[in-house]
């Protein structure tokens, strides 16, 4: 029974401990990204024919994701192997870039369309599923929750679903005008 506890510790802490130096890195990076997205006047763009509660946004620093995907990308090239994942995340955050650069350097407060971002989307997630399906060792097996059985998925069935997550993920706290930031 000993064993089996720490294997369970062990298990913890691999969980645990990447978590807390992604925070660490992202509570170092903040003072340091936030007031040079300052100096350089990324705040948030609000166009005057809006709503007048929107109004208080303007210049609320913007591309603070920038954080995040430094501290995420840092944390998993030190803990995982094989970055397919990564891709992902870095995929949907150059969206986000590409978004936030249009609203602050273009002044165009809409950022990108949303059949741009969904186009964008739908292109990071199928090279990400080409990638699964073609070179990784990942099975196409679905784990039922609380029932504890798995299903094999064939393959147009298990790209489909894989679609279905991850956009639906991705979109999930997008759709909050905003608040995708304190989501994270």
């Amino acid at each position: 029974m000993r064993a089996g506890k720490e294997y369970k510790m062990n298990l913890d802490l691999k969980i645990v401990l990447p978590v807390v130096i992604a925070f660490c890195i992202s509570v170092v990076l903040c003072p340091i990204v936030i007031p040079f997205l300052k100096k350089l006047k990324f705040g948030q763009f609000v166009r005057n024919d809006g709503p007048q509660a929107h109004l208080k946004k303007a210049g609320t620093p913007t591309m603070g994701g920038l954080i995040i995907l430094l501290s995420l990308t840092i944390t998993t090239l030190i803990y995982m192997k094989k970055y397919p994942e990564l891709f992902v995340t870095l995929g949907f955050g150059l969206i986000g870039f590409i978004d936030d650069y249009i609203k602050v350097v273009m002044k165009r407060s809409m950022g990108l369309h949303a059949w741009q971002k969904m186009l964008g989307q739908i292109v990071v997630t199928g090279v990400f599923a080409y990638y699964v399906e073609k070179y990784s060792d990942i099975n196409n097996e679905l784990i039922i929750p609380f029932l504890g059985k798995t299903v094999q998925l064939n393959s147009t069935l298990y790209v489909i679903l894989l679609f279905f997550i991850v956009l639906g993920t991705v979109n999930g706290a997008n759709f909050t005008d905003g608040l995708d930031g304190l989501a994270s």
